[in-house]
Protein backbone atom coordinates (compact mmCIF):
# COMPACT_ATOMS: atom_id res chain seq x y z
CA UNK A 1 0.00 0.00 0.00
CA UNK A 2 2.78 2.51 0.71
CA UNK A 3 4.38 1.73 -2.06
CA UNK A 4 1.70 2.60 -4.81
CA UNK A 5 0.95 5.69 -2.72
CA UNK A 6 4.63 6.68 -3.40
CA UNK A 7 4.10 5.54 -7.06
CA UNK A 8 1.17 7.33 -6.98
CA UNK A 9 2.87 10.60 -5.75
CA UNK A 10 5.63 10.15 -8.12
CA UNK A 11 3.42 10.47 -11.06
CA UNK A 12 1.69 13.64 -9.66
CA UNK A 13 5.04 14.83 -9.31
CA UNK A 14 5.90 14.10 -12.79
CA UNK A 15 2.23 15.36 -14.01
CA UNK A 16 2.62 18.39 -11.86
CA UNK A 17 6.07 18.93 -14.12
CA UNK A 18 5.05 18.40 -17.22
CA UNK A 19 1.79 20.62 -16.62
CA UNK A 20 4.34 23.92 -15.40
CA UNK A 21 6.60 22.86 -18.70
CA UNK A 22 3.63 23.27 -20.68
CA UNK A 23 2.49 26.43 -18.84
CA UNK A 24 6.24 28.18 -19.15
CA UNK A 25 5.99 26.91 -23.08
CA UNK A 26 3.26 29.85 -23.12
CA UNK A 27 5.49 32.52 -21.58
CA UNK A 28 6.79 34.37 -24.32
CA UNK A 29 9.73 35.67 -22.59
CA UNK A 30 11.20 32.09 -22.66
CA UNK A 31 13.02 30.20 -25.20
CA UNK A 32 10.25 27.49 -26.41
CA UNK A 33 10.55 23.70 -25.81
CA UNK A 34 9.77 21.52 -28.40
CA UNK A 35 7.72 18.70 -28.26
CA UNK A 36 10.64 16.33 -29.60
CA UNK A 37 12.77 17.54 -26.24
CA UNK A 38 10.50 16.12 -23.82
CA UNK A 39 12.17 13.46 -21.96
CA UNK A 40 9.30 11.47 -20.22
CA UNK A 41 5.72 10.78 -21.43
CA UNK A 42 3.09 9.21 -19.02
CA UNK A 43 1.40 6.89 -21.85
CA UNK A 44 -1.71 6.02 -20.14
CA UNK A 45 -3.81 2.87 -19.31
CA UNK A 46 -5.83 1.96 -22.13
CA UNK A 47 -8.49 -0.25 -20.30
CA UNK A 48 -6.52 -3.52 -19.46
CA UNK A 49 -4.68 -4.90 -16.23
CA UNK A 50 -1.32 -3.69 -16.57
CA UNK A 51 0.27 -0.46 -15.88
CA UNK A 52 0.73 2.69 -17.96
CA UNK A 53 4.14 3.19 -19.34
CA UNK A 54 6.55 5.73 -18.25
CA UNK A 55 8.01 6.01 -22.09
CA UNK A 56 11.53 7.48 -22.56
CA UNK A 57 10.39 10.16 -25.59
CA UNK A 58 14.12 11.86 -25.94
CA UNK A 59 15.87 8.55 -25.26
CA UNK A 60 14.62 7.32 -28.15
CA UNK A 61 15.09 10.17 -30.59
CA UNK A 62 18.33 10.55 -29.51
CA UNK A 63 19.82 6.98 -28.96
CA UNK A 64 17.87 5.16 -31.44
CA UNK A 65 18.06 7.90 -33.96
CA UNK A 66 14.34 7.85 -34.65
CA UNK A 67 12.20 10.41 -36.47
CA UNK A 68 8.76 11.93 -35.50
CA UNK A 69 6.78 10.16 -38.49
CA UNK A 70 8.41 6.42 -37.56
CA UNK A 71 5.87 6.83 -34.41
CA UNK A 72 3.63 9.95 -35.21
CA UNK A 73 2.27 8.72 -38.45
CA UNK A 74 0.16 11.04 -40.58
CA UNK A 75 3.43 13.55 -40.06
CA UNK A 76 1.41 15.04 -37.44
CA UNK A 77 2.89 15.55 -33.60
CA UNK A 78 -0.65 15.07 -31.96
CA UNK A 79 -1.07 12.85 -29.35
CA UNK A 80 -2.44 9.37 -30.42
CA UNK A 81 -5.63 9.48 -28.22
CA UNK A 82 -6.52 12.26 -30.61
CA UNK A 83 -7.17 9.88 -32.93
CA UNK A 84 -7.06 6.57 -31.48
CA UNK A 85 -9.87 5.74 -29.10
CA UNK A 86 -10.83 3.10 -25.91
CA UNK A 87 -12.67 1.43 -29.01
CA UNK A 88 -12.47 0.81 -32.67
CA UNK A 89 -13.55 3.71 -34.90
CA UNK A 90 -14.34 2.27 -38.57
CA UNK A 91 -10.44 1.90 -39.98
CA UNK A 92 -8.98 3.30 -36.51
CA UNK A 93 -7.69 1.04 -34.25
CA UNK A 94 -8.70 1.62 -30.59
CA UNK A 95 -5.62 3.26 -28.48
CA UNK A 96 -4.31 0.32 -26.69
CA UNK A 97 -4.14 -1.61 -30.53
CA UNK A 98 -2.05 1.17 -31.86
CA UNK A 99 0.68 1.70 -28.73
CA UNK A 100 1.02 -2.38 -29.31
CA UNK A 101 1.03 -2.30 -32.90
CA UNK A 102 3.82 0.61 -32.95
CA UNK A 103 5.46 -0.54 -30.28
CA UNK A 104 5.93 -3.90 -30.33
CA UNK A 105 6.65 -3.81 -34.47
CA UNK A 106 9.61 -1.97 -33.78
CA UNK A 107 10.62 -3.50 -30.65
CA UNK A 108 10.55 -6.66 -33.03
CA UNK A 109 13.25 -5.30 -35.27
CA UNK A 110 15.41 -3.88 -32.66
CA UNK A 111 17.26 -4.79 -29.43
CA UNK A 112 13.87 -3.33 -27.55
CA UNK A 113 12.31 -4.66 -24.87
CA UNK A 114 9.65 -7.62 -25.64
CA UNK A 115 8.21 -8.96 -22.29
CA UNK A 116 4.92 -6.64 -21.30
CA UNK A 117 7.00 -5.99 -17.58
CA UNK A 118 10.01 -4.54 -18.82
CA UNK A 119 7.81 -1.42 -20.45
CA UNK A 120 4.49 -1.64 -17.97
CA UNK A 121 5.81 -1.55 -14.51
CA UNK A 122 4.40 -2.89 -11.74
CA UNK A 123 2.70 -0.80 -9.28
CA UNK A 124 2.91 -2.89 -6.03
Amino acid sequence: MLLRTIIYLLYLLIYITMTISFADQNDSSKPKKKLKDMKIIILPKTGHRKSEIMFNHLEHIEKYNTECVDCHHKATNKKCATCHLKKDQREIVNLKDAFHQQCHDCHRETSGPKACGRCHIKNE
